[in-house]
C-alpha cells in the first residue's frame, strides 16, 4: 500500500511541476514585456500569454504522461488504458497548441 501512495504522489508531482514551471515562465514573459505598447494592447498580450501557457503545459504534461506510464506499469491493465487516454489528450493538446501558435 505504501508503494501505491508513493507512486500516486509521484504522479501528482509529474503534473504539478510542469504547471508551476509554465506559470513561472509566463509570469517572467509578462514582466519582460511590460511596456507602454503592452499596456495599450493588453488584450492581445493577454491572449498571447494564454497561448504560451497552453503550449508550455502541453509540453510539460507530455513528460508527466510518459512518467505516469513508467510509474504505473506494474499495475493492472486499467492503468495502462488510463495512461493511453491521457497520452491522447496530451497529443490533442499539442496539436491544438501548435495550430493556435502558427
Amino acid at each position: 500500500m505504501r508503494g501505491v501512495i508513493l507512486r500516486a504522489f509521484q504522479l501528482v508531482a509529474a503534473y504539478a511541476l510542469p504547471f508551476a514551471v509554465a506559470a513561472l515562465l509566463v509570469e517572467l514573459h509578462r514582466k519582460l514585456t511590460d511596456t507602454p505598447e503592452a499596456e495599450a494592447s493588453s488584450g492581445m498580450y493577454a491572449f498571447g500569454d494564454a497561448l504560451l501557457l497552453l503550449v508550455l503545459l502541453a509540453i510539460g504534461t507530455a513528460v508527466g504522461t510518459i512518467a505516469s506510464r513508467r510509474i504505473w506499469r506494474p499495475e493492472s491493465s486499467g492503468w495502462r488504458w488510463l495512461t493511453r487516454v491521457a497520452a491522447m489528450i496530451v497529443a490533442a493538446g499539442l496539436v491544438l497548441a501548435t495550430w493556435l501558435w502558427i
